[in-house]
């Protein structure tokens, strides 16, 4: 079978990450996979090492993307996956195209129970890429699969599926940027600087993953911050505050995702800086009353009721009512 030209493949995959929603991309991208190399099972993934550092530890898989792939084969591979000596080759050779053999690769007698899990879900033979720095426990892997350990993958097919991959990445960051994306492990962050202000922690704190811009505000923030573990006080703090936290120019907020925290730094809002007439009218106004009403109630000229709302308006940054009582909720929960 003739295979399509690289050129005629990564036109294609730019052209979906510039158009097509996030949740079809990855299906789309695997599909010019199969137009380039023949598989008969794949995993797009991305997660983070569970362990001591370096090297070593389970991976614990955060988004995880498949085809053709067997759940109940994944769901074995990630408690066992502690055995898998794939990971510690390809996470120490990151960008590189690794081609395994299960059978020789898992020859040894302590080799058992990842031996036979090739052999029972069909990962007999496969190519696997990391694209991850080596310093972050942070990791994100492509893997090709085939069933047959006699159908082995050629250094040829090895080699293309070196350049190809690394183009599915980069094309990844474009669809996500330009399209948008939930946030994760390994997921790129939009380029609005709030996002810039994002990180990963176990529920004790310590950062699995983080934006520089995340750990240079805390560490500007919060002297005993050292890099990889948020204060205790400010742990403490965020448990007991539901998620939420506010400090002197800004917030701390987190949501559960896959067994860990994500955590975002906000500036304060501006509407908590409003000088206080402004934001009565604001809230008032956000609360469905009509500029007349609002007048009336605070004795105030109708013309300066208008204007006061114009400079809410710009300094929230909105243009409608809806928008105005959304970032008026952020700024004073207790009030709207």
């Amino acid at each position: 079978m003739e295979r399509d030209s690289d050129a005629d493949l990564l036109l294609g995959l730019y052209r979906d990450a510039m158009s097509c929603p996030r949740s079809e991309f990855q299906d789309r991208a695997v599909r010019v996979l199969r137009r380039a190399l023949r598989f008969e099972s794949a995993i797009w993934g991305g997660g983070y090492l569970d362990g001591a550092g370096g090297l070593g530890g389970r991976l614990v898989p955060l988004q995880v993307h498949t085809d053709e792939i067997d759940p109940a084969g994944l769901e074995h591979w990630k408690a066992i996956n502690l055995a898998d000596k794939v990971i510690p080759i390809t996470i120490a050779t990151p960008g590189r195209t690794h081609a395994f053999h299960a059978p020789t690769l898992f020859s040894a007698k302590a080799d058992g129970v990842m031996r036979d899990y090739a052999r029972r879900f069909g990962r007999q033979s496969y190519l696997v890429t990391s694209f991850c720095a080596v310093d972050s426990t942070v990791r994100e892997w492509c893997s090709l699969y085939r069933p047959d350990a006699d159908d082995q993958f050629t250094d040829a097919e090895r080699a293309r599926c070196q350049v190809l991959a690394t183009h599915l990445r980069q094309a990844l960051d474009v669809n996500t940027r330009l399209l948008g994306g939930s946030p994760g492990a390994t997921a790129p962050e939009s380029t609005d600087d709030r996002a810039a202000h994002t990180a990963l922690a176990t529920p004790a704190g310590h950062l699995v993953s983080a934006q520089p811009a995340f750990t240079s505000a805390c560490a500007a923030r919060w002297r005993e911050f050292d890099g990889r573990r948020l204060p205790a006080a400010v742990l403490k703090a965020l448990l007991e505050g539901r998620g939420v936290v506010r400090f002197a120019k800004f917030t701390l907020s987190s949501r559960p995702m896959a067994g860990l925290l994500w955590l975002r730094l906000q500036p304060e809002p501006k509407a908590a800086v409003m000088p206080p007439r402004r934001l009565d009218i604001a809230i008032l106004f956000a609360d469905g009353r009509s500029t007349k009403e609002i007048a009336q109630a605070l004795g105030l000229a109708h013309a300066t009721v208008r204007n006061q709302l114009v400079s809410a308006y710009r300094t929230l940054g909105v243009s409608t009512r809806a928008g105005l009582r959304a970032r008026l909720r952020e700024a004073t929960p207790d009030r709207v």
